[in-house]
């Protein structure tokens, strides 16, 4: 069955966040990636997309760092990203939440040649995905397929620790959403998402190209 979209008459009560890079947050929310890589399960199956400024601090005096990460036609867009969550989180201490996500559907990574396939799905390089899996100590690591919805209220929250853990942030309260905003049509999102279930479960050996 197709992963399915928020009922916008449901009254959504989202009790976590989740922190991830803010290049990542933004792709999110513009409908240019529809997941992220964990090595671990959700604990929750909706939560806030908080975004995080350590990956853009840790590298802007070293721009060729970038394609390391990101795939070059998305750098600029990633840089723009990173340099605007900086300036809030360390001028004024703040971090602008405008999504949430819930997960349709989460699926293991078990060979090289899927991980390959993500790149085409992704900002990120190949290369970055492998050395991340590669650092799971649990040995696993699992794509998380999301529905990404925008905020009708975008809001700002005091800025958290950065990076490692805690891998969620915890509102001070439940943050209730009348009416989600899907950042996808049900149709495209449903056409990516299917597009890339298929290809997980049918990847080539590593020695072979991937098709999207």
């Amino acid at each position: 069955m197709l992963p399915r979209s928020l009922p916008k008459e449901i009254n959504v009560f989202i009790k976590s966040g989740l922190k991830e890079w803010s290049a990542v947050v933004d792709a999110l929310g513009t409908g240019t990636q529809t997941l992220i890589v964990r090595t671990y399960l959700p604990g929750d199956k909706t939560f806030l997309l908080y975004p995080t400024f350590s990956f853009y601090a840790n590298n802007a005096s070293k721009p060729e760092n970038f394609e390391k990460f990101i795939q070059p036609k998305h750098v600029e867009a990633a840089r723009r990203s990173g340099r605007e969550t900086t300036d809030l989180a360390r001028i004024e201490y703040l971090v602008k939440i405008s999504y949430f996500a819930t997960v349709t559907d989460t699926l293991e990574l078990t060979k090289p040649s899927q991980i390959d396939a993500l790149e085409n799905f992704s900002i990120w390089t190949k290369e970055h995905l492998h050395a991340y899996a590669a650092s799971a100590k649990s040995k696993k690591c699992y794509v998380w397929l999301l529905r990404v919805y925008e905020l009708p209220e975008p809001f700002t929250v005091g800025r958290i620790a950065q990076g490692g853990p805690p891998n969620y942030y915890v509102p001070p309260r439940a943050i209730q959403v009348d009416e989600p905003l899907p950042v996808l049509k049900d149709d495209d999102y449903n056409k990516t998402a299917q597009s890339l279930q298929s290809l997980l479960t049918t990847t080539k050996p590593a020695s072979s190209k991937s098709i999207h």
